[in-house]
C-alpha cells in the first residue's frame, strides 16, 4: 500500500445523544477521503455497543463508491479495556492498530492528525456515565479522558515512542482551547486546533477539510502549519451564517490554531502573573481589581473559563484606574497579551471567529459565572423539558455538548480542579494555587451569600480548609 500524505485518526465518544451526529461525521469523512488522505475512525459507546472501526480512502474510488453506506467500511472489535473512553490504553491501542501498514510495518502516512471527538469541557465526556452506589452514596464513575490521560494515551503509542510528534491534534469537542490542555500536549503534537466556544453538534466540516488538504495545495502535500490554519478557516466559512444570539444559545463561532512549541511563551509570563497575584486576598484593592477584571471578561462554559488575553487586558486597566502600583503584574499581563496575539511565529497562529471579538484563542480555568442572556437560555436548554427528563442536546440548540445544568456545575468544578492537579506541566505556573488560595477568599469576601452562583461554596470551603 502506498504511503498517504495524511492519515486522519478520529477517536469518537458517541453516547446516546451524539450517536447520529457521529454517523454524519463518518459519512463526511468517507466523502472527503482520497488516495492521499486516509481516515481511520473508532466509535466507542463505553460498553453499550461493540466498538466499531472504519477505514476510508487510501485508494482511488468513484463518487458512487464514496456514497455507499459506511457499513461497507465497518469492522467490529472487542473492547480490551473495561473503562472505555476513560482508559488511555484504549486510545493507544486504537492508534497503534491503525497507524502502521501490517505488510511493511511502516507508518501508513507521512503526517498524522489525531481528532478526539465528543463532549467537552471534560474531554470526550459520556452523558451516560455509570452511576454506582457506595454505601448510602450514589457516585458517578467518570468516563472521560482527562487532559492528563489524553497525554498518556498519545505518549504510549508506537509513533510517539519512535520519536515523532503527532502533526496536528484537533479537538472536536466544546471549549477545549485551554492553556492547561495546550501545555499538557506540547510534547505530543506540533499544532492544536480547538474552540473556546461550543462546537456545533454537526461537528467539524470534515468533507471540506479533507478535500482542502489536496485541492488547496494543488494535489501536493500541505504542511501541518498550513493545514491547521486551513481547518480554522474552513470551520468559520461553514458556520459563519449560524445565528449567534441569546435565543439560539450560540454566542459565537470560534476556532483557533496553535503552535504548541510556543506554549511556553504564554505559560512563562502566566507563572509570573500567578506569583504576583498570590496573596492578593490580603489586599482589598488588588482583590477588587482582580474581581472587576474577571467579571468584565469573556466567559465560557457557564463561567468556568475565561479568555486569558481579555482578562489580562481588563486587569491592566483596573490596575491603572485604582492607581495600584504593581510592575510585576503589569509586565506579566503585557507579556501574556503579546504571546497570545495572532502571529505566524507565535503561539496562536490563526483565530477564526464570528461574534468573537473578545475571543483571542486561549481560555483558562477561572470560575466566575456571569448571568448573561445567552447563559440563561443555555441553562433552560440544558435543563430539558421536564424535571425528570434528560438534558436536551441538539434540536434547536446546535451545540456539541459543552454545557450542563447549573445543578451539576459544582460537580464539574470539583472534577476539573482534581483533574488539573494531575497535569504534568501546568502546575508549575501556580495558577491553580492562586484560584484555590486567593480567588476562593476574594469571592468569599465579596460574594459570601452567592458563592454557589459565582463559583462553588463547597469547593471554596474545601480550598480554604486545605
Amino acid at each position: 500500500m502506498a504511503k498517504a500524505h495524511w492519515a486522519v485518526l478520529v477517536y469518537i465518544s458517541a453516547d446516546e445523544i451524539l450517536t447520529n451526529f457521529a454517523v454524519d461525521s463518518l459519512k463526511q469523512l468517507k466523502l472527503g477521503s482520497s488516495e492521499s488522505v486516509v481516515v481511520e475512525a473508532q466509535v466507542d459507546a463505553n460498553g453499550k455497543r461493540p466498538i466499531r472501526r472504519y477505514r476510508f480512502g487510501g485508494k482511488e474510488e468513484t463518487q458512487l463508491e464514496k456514497e455507499e453506506s459506511i457499513k461497507n467500511n465497518e469492522t467490529v472489535i472487542d473492547n480490551p479495556h473495561r473503562l472505555g473512553i476513560a482508559d488511555p490504553q484504549n486510545l493507544t491501542a486504537f492508534i497503534d492498530s491503525v497507524a502502521y501498514d501490517p505488510a511493511t510495518n511502516e507508518p501508513i502516512a507521512e503526517s498524522f492528525c489525531i481528532v478526539p471527538w465528543g463532549h467537552g469541557v471534560e474531554l470526550l465526556l459520556d452523558e451516560d456515565r455509570l452511576r454506582i452506589r457506595v454505601g448510602r452514596d450514589l457516585r458517578v464513575n467518570r468516563r472521560y479522558l482527562t487532559p492528563a490521560n489524553l497525554r498518556k494515551g498519545l505518549e504510549g503509542t508506537r509513533l510517539f515512542k519512535s520519536g515523532r510528534k503527532f502533526d496536528i491534534i484537533g479537538l472536536d469537542a466544546c471549549s477545549m482551547s485551554m492553556v492547561e490542555l495546550a501545555s499538557e500536549l506540547q510534547n505530543c503534537a506540533n499544532f492544536m486546533v480547538a474552540s473556546q466556544e461550543d462546537v456545533p453538534d454537526v461537528s467539524f466540516p470534515y468533507e471540506k477539510i479533507l478535500k482542502g488538504l489536496t485541492t488547496i495545495a494543488g494535489g501536493n502535500k500541505m504542511e501541518a502549519k498550513e493545514v491547521s490554519k486551513t481547518i480554522a478557516d474552513l470551520y468559520l466559512q461553514t458556520y459563519r451564517d449560524y445565528i449567534s444570539a441569546p435565543g439560539s444559545g450560540v454566542r459565537g463561532i470560534t476556532l483557533a490554531s496553535m503552535n504548541l512549541s510556543q506554549v511556553k511563551t504564554v505559560t512563562g509570563p502566566l507563572a509570573r502573573l500567578a506569583k504576583a497575584m498570590l496573596g492578593s486576598h490580603k489586599n482589598d484593592d488588588l482583590g477588587r481589581a482582580i474581581f472587576d477584571a474577571r467579571s468584565k471578561s469573556r466567559n465560557f462554559v457557564f463561567g468556568l473559563f475565561v479568555d486569558l488575553f481579555e482578562f489580562c487586558e481588563k486587569l491592566g486597566k483596573a490596575l491603572e484606574s485604582t492607581n495600584l502600583s504593581s510592575q510585576a503584574l503589569s509586565e506579566a499581563c503585557g507579556e501574556i497579551r503579546q504571546a497570545i496575539q495572532v502571529q505566524d511565529g507565535g503561539c496562536v497562529i490563526r483565530n477564526a471567529t464570528k461574534n468573537g471579538g473578545d475571543c483571542h484563542g486561549l481560555s483558562i480555568y477561572f470560575p466566575y459565572r456571569d448571568d448573561t442572556p445567552t447563559d440563561a437560555f443555555q441553562v433552560l436548554q440544558a435543563l430539558g423539558p421536564g424535571p425528570n427528563e434528560r438534558p436536551v442536546k441538539g434540536g434547536n440548540r446546535p451545540l456539541k455538548g459543552g454545557n450542563r445544568p447549573l445543578k451539576e456545575r459544582n460537580a464539574r468544578i470539583a472534577e476539573i480542579e482534581e483533574d488539573f492537579q494531575q497535569l504534568r506541566f501546568f502546575p508549575d505556573t501556580k495558577w491553580l494555587k492562586f484560584i484555590q488560595e486567593d480567588w476562593s477568599r476574594i469571592l468569599a469576601r465579596l460574594k459570601p451569600d452567592e458563592l454557589d452562583i459565582y463559583y462553588s461554596g463547597q469547593q471554596c470551603a474545601k480550598n480554604l480548609a486545605a
